[in-house]
């Protein structure tokens, strides 16, 4: 089974449409207005064809009109203007007993929820979209009965889960959505469906997808899926009757030539595209044979390396985007030259700057732009000030060169621009760096300028919301210590071996420049180690060469070589507390249990390490470690405490990085005595000798702390229980 990368779909995977260029259609669901998500066929502008998803239902739409919709139990219906209403969608899918506890919720499956069981003839042929969950006997039968010219199928989750099943032949639309995943292997029921006007395969992530399956569809609308093998790709090439191709993300589309081919095109997307040959060599699109196409209206190229563009004028040509796209910027002025008569979208900061300029009052809020929770939300500052609004609206200036990623939060705050009462732009302030316009036409977050980040940080902090400023700190901090990080690294390797770093781009390439510019086993062990201990850091925080070397460089030291290593290794070096890190932090004891006397010299070295999380990995280690020396320390520190060195300022602020792990078993609040989590983990092996001493030191404890410590003993309890099992 294959899995699409969740960042990915942090980018819609349909276009939300432009309603305010489309007053002839109006949505509500639910007797409130909406906007909802919109697949269309071709051009800018809502139009008869294209599909409206309702609560996640796509449907048909038919010629314009007020479209306002009720939901319930996977049913669509369409409230009509003369006060009746009619079922327009439903959605097929497993039915559950809603009434079992949660916790058994993959035993409770009931049935399948079939909604076109009940509709006879006349209505059947009145729906606009069905989709397909869950595929039931007999199925193809009443699909069969729909009328194929003007509804939408969609097959998703488990109705694809081993084969594309029996649709009937004149199916004109249809969705093919795996959620991420695909484990589909016999794709052959593609191949009937020779009247297909519309496939979107845009969310599923075949390892290998055979484009013969396509060969004589008339296709005008297609969606490429995210495939490792796209096998017989160049029948797409033949597909001449399409109108709009999606390929956004893909990487197999050569350097795009052919697309000229498919002389009715009107709508091109391949944004993000990074395409690659078939020899695996990276190629940008090449796209000056495009001129031909007489009837293409929208090129949208943005955040994809272009090679080249038409150089001729297009008269049916009336947006591009090429935002973030690696076109010279004097072939992007010919093109634009060429074109007086398309909207060219070129710069980030052009087309927000052309927003802002409507504005005549500015909202900052706290809470990002997505997953919203408006009753939490507080107004930080609002003005209809000119002046102010002006002078903020000239501080979204983005460093184009670094813009185009997507952070993985919603952002906090937001500010709102508004002209009168009509919001205008929504822009999400994220981590005191960079902003995401929400509604907007960027392809991605916008890098902010050093001055931009700075006033609006000061900005914020002066109507009393210090969170970007205090960011800003927190990342200054951290580029600081990623500097010391740094500087040790070069103190402690060869001058070649650290200049050679440089250049190396993969795990391979550091293994080997390790392995040339250190040959010894043990001498590059011992680096090794002093690497992992350069610095008191946070065991299970992963920075600069943590990962590379806790996961992959040590390990591959001989054991008998990085045995003796360890042995030998000085306690209260860098050496040492790398030692101790790989030891305890990495759980490899076992590598020296037959040495209690390393064991017990270095756990007392990392039982004075100033971070608390490495102690508790200590303790979590010697705990498991079942022996007399392990016991003796838990209980030192039961009765004893621990004496931490000390941190300098500037130590206490560590480089980012990712958290991996943390110590088991210890679900107590940062904070608590040392004495308390050495106190635990005897209670969780069950000392008996320690039994009265460990019962005190729980009645001690604060009442969340000792729920905490409850809990803690219960969730191993069941651990221990099911592993018998």
């Amino acid at each position: 089974m294959r899995i699409i990368p969740p960042a990915l779909f942090l980018y819609c995977c349909f276009r939300l449409a432009s309603l305010h260029a489309a007053d002839a259609y109006t949505f509500r669901v639910e007797g409130k207005d909406t906007d909802p998500g919109i697949l269309q066929r071709t051009g800018e502008n809502i139009a008869p064809g294209d599909i409206v998803f309702i609560r996640d239902v796509p449907l048909m739409l038919g010629e314009p009109g007020a479209y306002h919709f009720t939901f319930k139990d996977g049913v669509v219906q369409r409230l009509m203007s003369d006060g009746s209403s009619e079922i327009v969608a439903c959605d097929i899918a497993d039915q559950y007993d809603e009434s079992a506890p949660v916790e058994t919720r993959f035993q409770r499956r009931s049935g399948v929820r079939n909604p076109l069981a009940d509709l006879d003839d006349a209505a059947l042929k009145k729906l606009r979209g069905v989709s397909i969950s869950t595929w039931t006997e007999g199925l193809e039968k009443q699909l069969a009965k729909l009328d194929l010219e003007r509804v939408c199928l969609r097959l998703q989750s488990s109705a694809i889960q081993d084969r594309i099943p029996p649709l009937p032949t004149g199916t004109r639309t249809l969705i093919v959505d795996s959620g991420g995943s695909w484990t589909c292997k016999d794709m052959s029921g593609f191949a009937p469906l020779k009247e297909l006007r519309f496939l979107d395969l845009n969310r599923t992530s075949p390892d290998e997808f055979d484009f013969a399956l396509l060969k004589g569809m008339p296709l005008e609308y297609l969606s490429l899926p995210w495939t490792q093998q796209a096998v017989h790709f160049e029948e797409v090439a033949r597909l001449t009757s399409l109108e709009t191709l999606v390929a956004n993300y893909i990487s197999y589309l050569d350097d795009g030539r052919w697309i000229a081919s498919l002389t009715k095109l009107r709508t091109l997307y391949a944004s993000h595209v990074g395409t690659f040959a078939r020899d695996e060599q990276p190629v940008a699109l090449d796209l000056a044979a495009l001129g031909k196409l007489e009837k293409l209206e929208g090129l949208h190229v943005q955040s994809s390396a272009v090679k080249s563009l038409p150089a001729s004028t297009m008269p049916s040509l009336k947006k591009s985007s090429l935002l973030l796209c690696t076109a010279p910027p004097a072939m992007v002025d010919a093109f634009a030259s060429a074109n007086p008569q398309a909207t060219m979208l070129r710069s980030m900061n052009a087309e927000l700057s052309k927003r802002l300029e409507k504005a005549d009052k500015v909202r900052a809020r706290s809470g990002g732009v997505c997953h919203r929770q408006e009753s939490e939300e507080k107004i930080i500052h609002e003005s209809r000030d000119s002046a102010v609004i002006k002078e903020l609206a000239a501080h979204f200036k983005v460093a184009e060169s670094d813009s185009g990623g997507h952070c993985m939060c919603c952002g906090n705050p937001t500010f709102e621009f508004y002209q009168g009462d009509k919001l205008v732009a929504m822009i999400a302030f994220h981590h005191g760096r960079s902003v995401r316009w929400a509604d907007g036409v960027w392809p991605g977050d916008g890098m902010l300028t050093q001055d931009s980040a700075r006033f609006l940080a000061d900005w914020l902090d002066k109507h009393g919301y210090s969170g970007p400023k205090d960011e800003m700190l927190r990342s200054r901090r951290a580029q600081e210590a990623a500097k010391r990080r740094n500087d040790r690294y070069k103190a402690l390797m060869p001058p070649s071996l650290y200049e050679a770093l440089d250049t190396v781009d993969s795990l391979e390439g550091l293994k080997a420049a390790f392995l040339k510019h250190v040959p010894g086993a043990q001498d590059r062990g011992r680096l090794y180690l002093k690497l992992l201990g350069c610095e008191d850091s946070t065991w299970g925080l992963y920075s600069s060469l943590d990962s590379p070397l806790c996961e992959t460089l040590v390990g591959e030291i001989p054991e008998k070589d990085l045995r003796e290593i360890i042995t030998q290794a000085p306690a209260e070096s860098e050496e040492g507390l790398g030692a101790a890190r790989w030891i305890f932090g990495e759980s490899h004891v076992d590598l020296i249990k037959d040495d209690q006397k390393t064991i017990e010299r270095l756990a007392r070295f990392a039982l004075t390490h100033p971070r608390q999380r490495n102690r508790w990995h200590t303790l979590t280690a010697l705990r498991d470690l079942d022996s007399p020396q392990a016991l003796t320390l838990l209980r030192e520190v039961m009765k004893q405490g621990t004496k931490p060195r000390k941190l300098s300022e500037d130590e206490l602020h560590e480089p980012d990085g990712q958290v991996t792990y943390g110590p088991r078993d210890i679900g107590l609040p940062a904070g608590t005595a040392d004495e308390a989590a050495a106190a635990l983990c005897l209670a969780l092996i069950k000392s008996e000798p320690d039994k009265a001493d460990v019962q005190a030191i729980r009645s001690g404890l604060p009442a969340k702390t000792a729920e905490e410590w409850d809990q803690t003993l219960q969730r191993a309890e069941e651990r221990a229980k099911r592993e018998t099992k």
